[in-house]
């Protein structure tokens, strides 16, 4: 597509490259303004609030909260909060600022990304417009706290880097995307492919530059949980926890299609062109370079890495916040579609002369702008599963509070829960819950819970009874996943060993999913 001696004529404004980032810059900060800072916080969100706020207590991830991700996601939550503190009355709300502003980062760079895949300024503002237009990602980083939205500014960054060549940096970055959420881990696998492309005289530096920056966040974040005594813990959650768990069988290519719908309400359309566009486009320019030597062919890589996503995906996808990783691919499928028209169009002579062409994409501009509002306006009506509930977060914590005062008459920093399936009440709170297995809503955790303990799942209820919490907290409506004899024997558990308080109808809401929420107290 050879149109970039004509991009003078194509772009509709003249503005410096430092313009052009100073206005995604505003254009983002105004979006995100629209979420705001009360969202309430999701269940997975917790996990990684409460695991923030532990570590900064000196508790080790993995130990105060479990989770089958890779650790990056606490630690970057940590600094959030730790940072937010000074000028945040609630840190949670500082920590959200910190998410979108590593959201505003990701979408900026998704602007020299496409520069350097198709040397076309103005194609390349289309990459950060779209990225603000996918109302699933902008909604998730507006609750913050989350690996797949997280993995994003190392991947985008690996990928510009990947196209530099600059082996230990792209080393790195795909070392810190598979500590984030490990499928995201084909960064590197990618990379390491590309670098065995080389040429033989430069094939060594590349492969042992690579090595050597991905090494470094390795041995870093592996020594961290080795010298603190949770290096167990850190294998289990990385990697042994899923060799447990299952799901339904699901038609995975029906269910990536279903969640984009989902997630991307105004956007859906413009993904699944996306998609087809970056594979259809990137495997032709695979194998057939124009006269480019393979070692120098930017899509060889690419397409590798796209591919390797895609099995992945086919494999085991879940929520379409497991799609964020196709994002880069999207929006630069999208600009080759865009390019594709405005080749076709002046070929054909359907437009001529500078006015007609910068009113076309004029146009262009004005659509990208106007879908992050549409998203925001008519999101509650076109998907309930990413409805915008403004301001439901100071009524989060007071149902979560006003539970505590019920059950316990106060509480302070000091009471103690075992809150399952809940994590965002002690999250919320500030208090310290005694009980780290916080999951429950997949098949087959409950089993590997058992296998932590030499007495069964038995062991660990009687774990937490030593541990002599103040008060129990289950959200049954959460226990479906679990086998039936557990399910009974945790019941049977929290009956027998505290008194049952209440069912908490009053905090029945779909804003938090707060259903089926019961409260069992301390013997006195």
């Amino acid at each position: 597509m050879p149109i970039t001696n004509r991009e003078a004529t194509f772009f509709p404004y003249r503005v410096p490259p430092i313009a052009v980032y100073i206005l995604l810059f505003l254009f983002s900060v105004l979006i995100f303004a629209l979420y705001g800072l009360d969202l309430p916080l999701h269940r997975d969100n917790g996990i990684y609030v409460y695991s923030g706020q532990r570590l900064l207590l000196g508790e080790i991830p993995y130990q105060s909260v479990f989770d089958g991700k890779t650790p990056m996601t606490p630690f970057v939550t940590a600094f959030a909060l730790y940072i937010s503190q000074p000028f945040f009355d609630d840190p949670l709300r500082g920590m959200r600022v910190v998410y979108m502003i590593i959201g505003i980062i990701t979408i900026l760079l998704s602007y020299p990304l496409a520069q350097k895949l198709f040397k076309d300024k103005f194609a390349a503002i289309l990459a950060p417009l779209m990225m603000i237009g996918l109302h699933g990602y902008m909604f998730q980083a507006a609750i913050g706290a989350r690996p797949k939205q997280l993995l994003l500014i190392f991947f985008v960054t690996g990928l510009i880097f990947l196209l530099d060549k600059r082996w230990l940096l792209l080393g790195f970055f795909a070392a810190l995307c598979a500590f984030t959420w490990q499928p995201s881990g084909v960064l590197f696998l990618g990379s390491l492919l590309y670098a065995l492309l080389q040429r033989k005289e430069e094939r060594l530096r590349a492969l042992s530059m690579l090595i050597l920056g991905a090494a470094v966040p390795t041995v870093v974040i592996g020594g961290y949980f080795f010298l603190n005594g949770a290096f167990k813990e850190f294998i289990q959650g990385a990697f042994i926890v899923h060799s447990y768990l299952s799901r339904a069988d699901e038609h995975e290519l029906y269910n990536i299609f279903k969640m984009i719908f989902l997630g991307y309400p105004f956007s859906s359309g413009l993904i699944l062109l996306g998609l087809a566009a970056f594979f259809i486009y990137g495997f032709i320019r695979t194998i057939w370079s124009g006269g480019t030597r393979l070692t120098d062919n930017p899509y060889v890589p690419l397409i590798v890495i796209y591919s390797l996503i895609w099995i992945a995906s086919l494999l085991n996808f879940q929520g379409y916040s497991d799609f964020y990783i196709f994002l880069p691919f999207t929006v630069l499928g999208f600009i080759i579609l865009y390019r594709a028209v405005i080749e076709f169009i002046t070929d054909k002579r359907l437009l001529t002369g500078d006015t007609a062409l910068k009113t076309f994409n004029s146009v262009v501009l004005l659509i990208m702008c106007a879908i992050p509002f549409l998203n925001l306006g008519f999101s509650d009506i076109i998907s309930d599963h990413t409805a915008i509930w403004r301001g439901a977060l100071g009524e989060q914590k007071k149902a979560y509070s006003d539970v505590m005062k019920a059950a316990l008459g106060s509480y302070d920093e000091n009471t103690t829960t075992v809150a399952i399936a809940i994590p965002e009440l002690p999250a919320l709170l500030g208090l310290r819950n005694v009980n780290p297995y916080v999951l429950n809503d997949i098949p087959g955790y409950d089993a590997f819970i058992a296998s932590n303990y030499s007495n069964g799942f038995a062991g660990w209820l009687d774990e937490m009874s030593a541990r002599n919490p103040d008060i129990v907290i289950i959200k049954t409506s959460e226990l479906g996943k679990y086998s039936q004899s557990a399910r009974e024997m945790l019941i049977d558990w929290a009956n027998s060993r505290f008194s049952y308080v209440s069912a908490n109808e009053a905090i029945h809401s779909e804003k938090f999913r707060s259903t089926d929420v019961h409260t069992w107290v301390r013997a006195r």
